[in-house]
């Protein structure tokens, strides 16, 4: 009878090792799933357009930069239809003036833009283009939407507004899609 009381010990100890065991490597499988999301979210770009302006001057200038922590590739951004359009003729108090927008180049798509990388579009009679977007709805026709690529080949896209109204300040809102 000691003898199987015993082992009947030894089976029970055995099992509480097994089922703590098991218990550990659920919640060890978990943090490395945890600790992976962790890491893809905090190495990757993220891409911020807005508008800036670039001189006292009134010119106006469209920045597209990466604040990640790796390289952005194959970089797209598209504009609503209702988005003004390159040319744009306005008529000011001293005349019509033409308005040169570079939506072409960033629709086109820019190859590379490395980690705190930026690049300017500057647009042409900046004030113009402000006075040209003042009817248009700022969430519903100023709302862009950007793609890109990591080097590992994770897409994203991103839906930003351009904010016309102050442009003395980035003006990015950033809203999920």
């Amino acid at each position: 009878m000691q003898f199987l009381s015993k082992i009947w010990t030894i089976l029970n100890s055995n099992a509480m090792v097994g089922v703590g065991t098991l218990a550990l490597a659920v919640v060890t499988f978990r943090m490395l799933q945890e600790n992976r999301l962790l890491r893809q979210q905090q190495l990757r770009p993220y891409i911020a357009v807005s508008l800036e302006r670039i001189n006292l001057q009134g010119a106006l200038a469209i920045e597209v930069k990466n604040c990640g922590s790796t390289p952005a590739r194959n970089i797209k951004v598209s504009f609503p239809s209702a988005f003004p359009r390159l040319p744009v003729h306005i008529q000011v108090q001293d005349g019509p003036v033409q308005v040169a927008l570079p939506l072409k180049t960033l629709e086109k798509g820019l190859d590379l833009l490395t980690p705190g990388q930026k690049r300017l579009f500057p647009i042409l009679g900046g004030d113009a283009m402000v006075a040209a977007c003042e009817n248009l709805d700022i969430e519903k026709d100023c709302r862009i939407v950007v793609t890109y690529e990591d080097d590992y080949g994770g897409k994203y896209q991103e839906c930003h507004v351009l904010d016309h109204r102050d442009t003395s300040w980035p003006l990015v809102s950033t809203q999920g899609l």
